[in-house]
């Protein structure tokens, strides 16, 4: 998915795209006060998750299996609320999607990788998630900011770069081949990163990216 489908998405909708999102975020709302109910979606401090259900197929785009494991293995974290996201990113993203969630396979091994948003407090966290065996083997810290910058409403949205094409980086001689998929960080008419793999080293390298 690539940023330019966000702007000319943006263009279209207008108006109607902001009723819509008030709308969603009412549904979004009332979901919220159900979810508190639910042992399920509560981390290991029985704090409930804040994971914001705005329609059944909506939750289902979220892999029960990462949402165990961040309840597990990072307990003092929470997804970011939908009711809480900038309208400009949440106006964009169909009933099946997040815009705190991606998935490709993000180190070449022909499996399907994790990335999603985190917060804590007045913090967002970018984590990766990677899998062997459809078993989820090891997270990776890629970014951490403070939400106070942003007036507490959260402007980034995840995508996937997919895996085959070139790409002209910022402050990059060369253009980047991607052998495998690659994760965009994008702040909402502001800059974007991008995530790609280094095998050799088993780390991500952060650039500069403009679509």
């Amino acid at each position: 998915m690539r940023l330019y489908f966000v702007v000319i998405f943006l263009i279209i909708s207008g108006s109607c795209g902001n009723r819509n999102y008030n709308s969603r975020k009412e549904i979004a709302l009332n979901q919220e006060n159900k979810i508190k109910d639910d042992s399920s979606l509560q981390n290991i401090n029985n704090e409930p998750t804040k994971f914001i259900l705005d329609s059944a197929k909506l939750y289902s785009a979220f892999p029960d299996e990462l949402k165990v494991y961040i309840n597990i293995n990072l307990s003092v974290l929470s997804l970011p609320s939908l009711a809480n996201y900038y309208d400009g990113w949440y106006n964009f993203y169909d009933e099946l999607s997040l815009p705190f969630f991606a998935s490709g396979d993000l180190n070449g091994d022909k499996i399907n990788d994790y990335a999603t948003l985190l917060i804590k407090d007045n913090k967002i966290y970018l984590y990766v998630f990677l899998l062997e065996n459809d078993k989820i083997v090891t997270h990776k810290k890629l970014n951490e900011s403070s939400l106070s910058k942003y007036n507490n409403i959260i402007p980034i949205g995840l995508f996937i770069e997919e895996r085959g094409v070139n790409l002209n980086l910022a402050f990059e001689e060369k253009e980047l081949y991607l052998e495998y998929d690659a994760l965009v960080y994008s702040i909402f008419e502001t800059s974007s990163k991008l995530y790609y793999y280094n095998a050799p080293t088993r780390t991500f390298k952060e650039y500069a990216f403009t679509d």
